[in-house]
């Protein structure tokens, strides 16, 4: 794979010296020799496609968020969030195929929405611990003293929202969870697709934008129809 990775480099840039390009971060197609089946997660290549193109200094199309379980289940959550982890641990600068299962042969809006939560809790995860005057609030003890609240301190109100929260993991009592009818993630996870395409609207891009896209287009056009001819 990282040969033909060097060569589409060398023809990209004897087409066009100077062409920007970025280079896969994901295994590439080499199939699993037990099954057959070039599968999207595979614990041997995990970040060693993304680390290379990083060797390379060059943009990475990573990929992650995906599995090759059928159904959403243990495997499902497990090889989404570890192809998440290994993506962003290994530098990859745009990450794709969020939410594909089966190898990319099935695609699963359900998993989507949990890998968005899943996507939170890792950046959430990986940002570092920020430590200064704010963050140690020593004023803040100091003025509260051992006997004190600090629910109602303005230091609380200022950084309460700060951690992240998820929307879809429970993190409640067992009784809470049995009140709010035993929903399990995939329940969650599905009445959040509904809201999403109930409700979700998406501001139209710029006029500019939009008439260069089309000037993409229309000479694409050109070509597949003139190949056409």
């Amino acid at each position: 794979m990282n040969a033909g990775i060097l060569l589409g480099v060398v023809l990209a840039q004897l087409v066009r010296e100077g062409a920007p390009i970025a280079v896969p971060g994901w295994n590439g197609g080499p199939y699993n020799l037990k099954t057959m089946v070039g599968n999207y997660v595979l614990a041997d290549e995990q970040g060693v496609p993304t680390s290379m193109g990083k060797h390379y200094d060059l943009p990475v199309f990573g990929l992650g968020g995906s599995t090759d379980a059928k159904v959403l289940d243990h495997q499902a959550g497990m090889e989404c969030t570890i192809s998440l982890m290994t993506a962003l641990l290994h530098g990859a600068n745009i990450v794709h195929d969020v939410g594909f299962m089966d190898s990319g042969l099935q695609g699963s809006l359900q998993l989507q929405v949990m890998a968005n939560e899943t996507i939170g809790f890792l950046r959430a995860a990986t940002r570092g611990v920020v430590v200064d005057d704010e963050t140690l609030a020593l004023d803040a003890i100091d003025e509260v003293g051992p006997t004190g609240s600090f629910l109602q301190h303005p230091h609380t109100m200022r950084h309460y929202k700060d951690p992240f929260y998820s929307k879809l993991f429970d993190k409640g009592p067992y009784s809470l969870w049995e009140k709010n009818g035993r929903l399990t993630l995939e329940d969650k996870a599905a009445r959040e697709v509904d809201r999403i395409l109930e409700t979700h609207t998406v501001d139209p891009l710029p006029e500019d934008v939009q008439a260069k896209i089309n000037t993409i287009v229309k000479r694409e056009q050109y070509w597949i129809d003139g190949k056409k001819e």
